[in-house]
């Protein structure tokens, strides 16, 4: 039988038919051992009365969702920030000129333009985070009350 050779362009360990020298082989992972908290009984210097005191701490804590409260301020600002926009833009619209090749005019120029085009969609993601956000926490106290429809 013919010797295989291997194509010398690549490496021969990703080639078919190559076979590993035996001082070569992988090294066995070494065994790391599990944590004491993960198995078996809990230890035996444990005080049930810390247990006691960190358990309404823990409910505390998981009470509020801090991007539920991100997402109900963001809401808020932008449907706040979108319609003090429009509103504004549309104010400058009414007791602005806009003739002119004065700095002022210009400067009022872009903020109405600016204004007008982000306003309304400030409003529509603002009120739709909102809306969200309501959608959301009256399923997650659905789903904490068993998932039930009465």
């Amino acid at each position: 039988m013919a010797e295989q050779t291997f194509d010398p362009r690549f490496d021969p360990a990703f080639q078919r038919g190559y076979v590993p020298p035996v001082a070569a082989a992988a090294p066995a992972a070494p065994a790391v051992p599990a944590p004491a908290d993960s198995v078996g009984e809990p230890p035996v210097d444990s005080d049930p009365r810390q247990e006691e005191k960190t358990a309404p701490a823990l409910a505390a804590r998981r009470g509020v969702n801090p991007y539920v409260v991100v997402l109900w301020v963001v809401g808020v600002v932008f449907a706040v920030g979108g319609t003090a926009l429009l509103f504004g833009s549309y104010f400058m619209m009414y007791t602005h000129s806009f003739g002119g090749p004065s700095q002022s005019n210009a400067t009022a120029q872009v903020l109405f333009a600016f204004g007008s085009a982000f306003g309304v969609p400030l409003i529509t993601v603002g009120l739709a985070t909102i809306a969200g956000v309501i959608f959301f926490s009256a399923w997650r106290s659905w789903q904490r009350r068993g998932g039930t429809s009465s």
